[in-house]
């Protein structure tokens, strides 16, 4: 009997470690920690009250006793819902913190360390994504005496994913990342995160839907019921986020990326042939004028708008289909995306061709 129950112990403990194994049903609700930003004013206003209020009454129901979602918002100064808005201790209320109106990195790192919970938290980020880049409309990390960008829509940083972990997320560890962003399904972005969780759920193509369609954006209701869910294992709550989300829009799409297994295949396909001389060439391309987009760009702009956010990304899954990837490379792609699904149409979003859920930057080259 002893050697049966150290056996099963064995067995179940890296199950449990990769996030597959069931979580005791009488645990209380898993915390879900929400960033969420407002953008352009025209289609912003008021977002953060009204997904606050979305979440909150839809979580009511999940766990003993106190909320599971802890939401912290950030609004530009010429939003309706202006300055620093954030959950109350006891998750019951969102009301206004302060009046600045950026990310503000040392209160968001505060509301972490107060609000994280060891061994149960998932994080969700809401803005704007650009590949392994967040874009802030305003960002201060001296508590709002000096703010970088803002007020007008095209005022905004670039703010790197990897800063943005060693500053305000290390060293604690979440059982996944949900990027609720438009174009950060990408392998650096991946590689960035490894440093805090095992998971990160993101679109490697764009988000369509009107901000206040509350239920056709990646961190849905259905998704944070599952994610709040501790009988719901890690893996399938995600699976839960990506299913709705690609069913919400016909040009959705999102991945489950394994971020542990990113590092190796960003370093592989930075130093061999043919992958490192198409990256190199995408970026010569981008220094031209006209510009000259990789074949391997999933979304083309002709003119000068936008042409940032996709001339540098490149399709790894169209690339490999190329290169007639090697059985050790498509080990790489299994490793790294975990999950695929969607777009179901995307000739309606002017995309290229039918996305494979994983794009890689070349601006690091």
């Amino acid at each position: 009997m002893t050697h049966s129950v150290l056996v099963l112990v064995l067995l179940w403990s890296p199950l449990c470690a990769m996030g597959f194994g069931m979580v005791p049903p009488f645990l209380s609700a898993r915390r879900i920690l929400y960033l969420l930003t407002s953008l352009e004013s025209d289609d912003w206003d008021g977002i953060l009250p009204a997904k606050w209020a979305q979440l909150h009454e839809g979580l009511s129901g999940v766990g003993n006793h106190t909320s599971p979602l802890r939401m912290m918002g950030f609004s530009r100064k010429d939003a309706a819902v202006n300055g620093t808005w954030a959950t109350s201790n006891d998750g019951t209320k969102f009301h206004q913190v302060s009046n600045v109106s950026a990310v503000d990195l040392l209160a968001w790192k505060a509301f972490v360390a107060e609000h994280y919970v060891a061994g149960g938290t998932h994080l969700v980020i809401g803005t704007h994504g650009e590949g392994d880049f967040l874009w802030f409309n305003g960002v201060t990390s001296d508590g709002g005496k000096t703010v970088h960008g803002g007020p007008g829509p095209d005022d905004g940083v670039s703010f790197p994913i990897e800063r943005f972990v060693k500053e305000t997320l290390a060293p604690y560890q979440f059982l996944s990342v949900v990027l609720d962003t438009c174009i950060n399904g990408e392998l650096y972005t991946a590689m960035h995160f490894a440093e805090v969780t095992p998971y990160v759920v993101a679109a490697e193509g764009w988000m369509w839907s009107a901000d206040k369609a509350l239920d056709k954006s990646i961190f849905s209701l259905e998704g944070a019921k599952a994610m709040a869910d501790p009988t719901v294992t890690t893996f399938e709550a995600l699976h839960t986020v990506v299913r709705h989300y690609t069913r919400a829009t016909d040009l959705a799409d999102a991945s489950i990326l394994h971020t542990r297994s990113a590092k190796a295949f960003v370093d592989y396909l930075t130093t061999i042939s043919p992958y490192k001389t198409w990256m190199v060439e995408a970026l010569e391309g981008t220094k031209k004028r006209p510009r000259e987009f990789s074949r391997f760009c999933f979304y083309t702009v002709r003119d000068e708008d936008d042409t940032w956010d996709s001339m540098y990304l490149l399709d790894v899954g169209r690339m490999m289909a190329e290169a007639q990837a090697s059985p050790a490379v498509k080990q790489m792609w299994d490793d790294t995306v975990l999950l695929h699904q969607g777009p179901q149409n995307y000739t309606k979003g002017d995309y290229n061709f039918s996305l494979t859920g994983l794009s890689v930057t070349v601006i690091h080259l």
